[in-house]
């Protein structure tokens, strides 16, 4: 059920509908999981190209990102 929002600024008096349906707010969009999915090869190519293997700290934070 959507739920009014007054606005009560003199200049222009308005009033809006926000849905408080949860399902936008965890399902990703499809432009969100796009830049995820670019971030995450990129991380990756990054990983590789420069051998960060080894790195005790840049180890531990790969293990988050896979």
């Amino acid at each position: 059920m959507p739920h009014l929002i007054f606005s009560t600024t003199p200049s222009e008096p308005s009033v809006s509908s926000v849905s408080l349906d949860p399902s936008p707010l965890t399902t990703p969009s499809a432009s969100n999981l796009t830049k995820a999915t670019q971030l995450h090869y990129e991380i990756l190519a990054l990983y590789n190209e420069y051998d960060l293997a080894a790195i005790d700290m840049v180890d531990s934070e790969l293990e988050w990102v896979k």
